[in-house]
């Protein structure tokens, strides 16, 4: 099935995804989300699931475009009280996606530089969704987060973007703007990483499952290190 919609739609969709994306409730963490059992003899809904993304991604996956998409957390190197840059990139599907939904976690002891808004994080949008026709991001800190976040003392910015073509490129697709701890010794490395939550997603038009599988058992890590 194509998508096929306008820039109004495309950001109604994104605006979507944010709200499923970023809501916390009773979640329930799981190791794996495909081997979930089915209830149906029970009327409540199933929980939503929190993973490493490789224990839900097919990594020998083989997209039917011949796209071999990586995402990427940069590395950045500050001293304590500094503020620095992370990048989240994608490389190997120019102009071979359309949708992506993704969740990036950091080290609860840094922080997200907001726009004033404690939900709404600073961001600085980059080259590879120029072409894109909705864009969007929120943060998940203190009591909005979920289980998952919580017992592995992290935080996380979630991302969206929409097209109604394959129109993402390769490239950078959104910088964020982490602040140091003043009291951080030198030498501590704070993980940027990555975490799928059901409804997350990388794809394109035609909705090609083995490209996320291959987007989501793929993504490499980033951090951040203190000078």
């Amino acid at each position: 099935m194509k998508f096929k919609f306008s820039a109004v739609i495309a950001a109604a969709l994104a605006a979507s995804m944010l709200m499923t994306a970023c809501s916390s409730g009773d979640d329930e963490s799981s190791s794996d989300s495909r081997s979930k059992s089915e209830t149906s003899s029970s009327s409540e809904a199933e929980p939503t699931t929190f993973v490493e993304a490789s224990m839900v991604a097919d990594e020998n996956a083989v997209p039917a475009s011949g796209a071999a998409p990586i995402l990427s957390a940069s590395k950045a190197e500050g001293k304590p009280g500094e503020t620095v840059e992370v990048t989240i990139s994608v490389s190997g599907a120019d102009q071979q996606w359309s949708m992506c939904g993704v969740h990036v976690t950091y080290d609860e002891r840094l922080s997200c530089i907001t726009n004033g808004d404690p939900k709404k994080p600073e961001y600085a949008k980059g080259a590879a969704v120029n072409e894109i026709e909705a864009f969007t991001s929120m943060l998940q800190t203190g009591e909005d987060r979920n289980e998952y976040l919580i017992e592995n003392k992290m935080n996380s910015v979630f991302f969206a973007a929409v097209a109604s073509a394959d129109l993402g490129r390769d490239g950078e697709i959104v910088t964020y703007k982490f602040t140091i701890p003043e009291d951080a010794a030198a030498g501590t490395e704070y993980k940027i990483g990555f975490y799928y939550r059901e409804g997350d997603m990388f794809l394109d038009t035609a909705s090609d499952a083995a490209l996320q599988d291959y987007a989501f058992s793929h993504w490499q890590e980033g951090s951040i290190t203190v000078a």
